[in-house]
């Protein structure tokens, strides 16, 4: 992650980390999923405009199983 924030600070990106501290347990390939987040986040980072932000975080709501969310948007000067 340390890498791909620094990938999108040379871009002029902001990469925002949330629920980073809590501990989520998925039943999955690790490498897999890591792969997974890892290319979803770069795909943000490649396809959001500078000045804009990615936004990665691990939700983990009742009764329903955990999920990541990576939102990318454009420059808020331009965000409606």
């Amino acid at each position: 992650m340390a890498q791909l924030g620094l990938l999108a600070e040379m871009k002029g990106l902001r990469l925002i980390s949330t629920n980073h501290h809590e501990e989520i347990h998925v039943f999955a390939d690790g490498l897999c999923m890591r792969q997974l987040l890892l290319n979803l986040i770069y795909n943000g980072i490649k396809y959001t405009e500078p000045g804009g932000s990615i936004q990665v975080a691990l939700e983990n709501p009742p009764r329903r199983p955990p999920r990541a969310r990576i939102r990318g948007s454009l420059c808020e000067d331009y965000c409606l």
